[in-house]
């Protein structure tokens, strides 16, 4: 069992919320408390820690477990909004 994953996952409010948060399967959210969580899904779910559950402290978790968090708190909403502006350039 991955000690930073558990925990995570139990912060977000386990492992049926998190599957719906992440929009993915409760086996597969299983998975993750087993083996860990790579660095673009422990991104996708510190986005969405982030967004919908802004009072969790993701830094006291990470800290605690000896993990690098891939972006600070203060980072997590810098490149929302790009798209409209890529696809704007790009229409003919």
């Amino acid at each position: 069992m991955d000690a930073f994953a558990n925990a995570l996952i139990d912060a977000m409010g386990g492992t049926t919320a998190v599957a719906t948060r992440a929009k993915t399967g409760v086996s597969t959210v299983h998975h993750w408390r087993r083996t860990g969580l790579s660095p673009s899904r422990l991104d996708h779910l510190c986005r969405i820690a982030h967004d919908e559950l802004p009072s969790l402290d993701l830094e006291a978790i990470a800290e605690e477990h000896g993990v690098q968090l891939p972006f600070s708190g203060e980072d997590v909403g810098s490149s929302v909004g790009k798209a409209g502006e890529i696809s704007g350039s790009v229409a003919a």
